[in-house]
């Protein structure tokens, strides 16, 4: 039987799995010799389907094998630990020193350590030496804007194979997603309504019709509407208000939260590949220095 199926698939509990061996050498950059992923296809009836996540999952394991090949994150580690602790050690010693003059000295062998933290990080990395604030603010304005277009490089122009390392294989929760954007994108009420609940849901809000009325300057037609729209999809669903039992709290379902982590994990690639959160920290580092 395992002869007649695709290369790197394999029937595991009625669905196609996806197994790659790791060659001798690559074994040392993973914690198992082989890798193993699974397509969400159910086995043997959707074949062409797994096959075409298969050639998806190969893809990106091919790139991470070349990026874990060519990586320096040890090193990288080992520089960053050193400075933080150095870092760590002067921020004590600035609390504890009672005169204004040890302070500030102190204070300028904070900030220049943290140049050195800068000076050991990537090319992203913005050096804040001899710039202004007002460089330094323009620098992270670019690093935003090169942050955003990244959807449009990454999304348009690939093809969306970005998007794939997100929901780890899962064309379905892709497909899923999309449908959600498309949705909450075609009208601002739509927008702000389904934002407004994962924000109240983190913050813990209690959310219900009336809260989102109020909150939002919006008509109690359009709103449910919204809402009805919503629990059909299984974006959301109402729970018994114990403190008011004419009202129903509006809650996110686990789809929508799943939703919501995707989202945050696309903002994290972005600002990472784009070296925003290094611009941020520049922009820290030369407020620190107003202050000593």
């Amino acid at each position: 039987m395992r002869g007649k199926n695709p290369k790197y698939l394999r029937p595991n509990r009625k669905r196609y799995e996806f197994i790659y061996q790791l060659n001798k050498e690559d074994t040392l950059l993973f914690p198992s010799k082989s890798i193993s992923k699974t397509t969400g296809c159910k086995y043997p009836e959707e074949k062409d389907k797994a096959i075409i996540q298969r050639d998806i999952i190969l893809e990106q394991l091919k790139i991470e094998i070349d990026a874990r090949r060519n990586a320096t994150e040890g090193k990288d580690e080992e520089i960053e630990i050193k400075n933080q602790k150095a870092i760590n050690e002067l921020q004590s010693k600035k609390r504890e020193v009672r005169t204004e003059d040890n302070r500030k000295g102190i204070g300028q062998l904070l900030c220049k350590k943290k140049y050195e933290k800068l000076d050991n990080s990537d090319s992203n990395v913005i050096q804040p030496k001899g710039k202004s604030l007002k460089q330094l603010e323009l620098e992270y304005a670019k690093k935003v804007a090169m942050a955003e277009v990244l959807d449009f490089k990454e999304g348009i122009l690939r093809k969306k194979i970005s998007d794939h390392k997100l929901y780890e294989g899962d064309s379905g929760l892709m497909k899923k997603h999309h449908r959600f954007l498309s949705y909450i994108y075609s009208t601002i009420e739509r927008y702000t309504v389904n934002r407004n609940i994962i924000l109240y849901h983190y913050d813990k809000i209690p959310c219900t019709i009336t809260v989102l009325a109020k909150t939002l300057d919006i008509s109690r037609t359009s709103l449910n509407d919204i809402i009805q729209d919503s629990i059909e999809e299984d974006w959301i669903y109402k729970k018994n208000n114990k403190n008011n039992k004419r009202e129903y709290l509006i809650i996110p379902t686990k789809l929508r939260l799943n939703f919501w982590l995707i989202y945050c994990k696309r903002r994290y690639y972005k600002a990472k590949s784009s070296g925003l959160a290094k611009a941020i920290i520049a922009l820290e580092v030369y407020e620190n220095t107003l202050n000593f």
